[in-house]
Formats: C-alpha cells, sequence, structure tokens
C-alpha cells in the first residue's frame, strides 16, 4: 500500500485509492433499510469529533437532497487504513 499522509484516513477499492481524508462516514445500502451498519471514523478523537460527523452528515445530506452530491456504486469490498490499521468493509 502507499504511504499515507499523516493522520489521515485512506479508502481504497479495488488498489484504486478513493479518497485520503481526517474523518469518514462510510454508509453502505444496507444501512438504509437496517439500523446499525453506518461507519464513522476520524484521526481526531478530541470531545469535538461527534459534532465534526453530525455536521459533515447534515451537509452531505442537504447536497444529496439537492443533485449536488456525486454517489459512486461500489460493488465490493472496501479498504480503510489509518496509520497501521487496516480494516475491510463489505
Amino acid at each position: 500500500m502507499n504511504t499515507l499522509k499523516k493522520d489521515a484516513i485512506m479508502i481504497r477499492f479495488e488498489d484504486d485509492t478513493v479518497t485520503e481524508w481526517r474523518s469518514a462516514i462510510i454508509i453502505p445500502e444496507r444501512a438504509i433499510i437496517e439500523a446499525g451498519y453506518i461507519r464513522t471514523m476520524t484521526t481526531n478523537a478530541n470531545a469535538h469529533s461527534k459534532h465534526e460527523f453530525h455536521a459533515m452528515a447534515q451537509i452531505a445530506f442537504s447536497q444529496f437532497q439537492g443533485g449536488e452530491l456525486d454517489i459512486e456504486a461500489v460493488h465490493g469490498p472496501l479498504t480503510v487504513q489509518w496509520k497501521n490499521e487496516v480494516g475491510t468493509i463489505l
């Protein structure tokens, strides 16, 4: 895997980097009909993290409703890496 930027969460699909961010909310299709599948992660673990996620979710929902948010379907697992931790989301 490529070297990560300091304090970046890297999300990959089929060995291609999709994005690098400090915080991410991943909403699989299953989460639309069933609770418990939304994943959140951040490199900034302080008291303000929950507010950061809330603001990100509100902005994304508003952009989705306005047709401004580009959504790309991913058919297969995503690899999420932060520092030395690597996880796969199916």
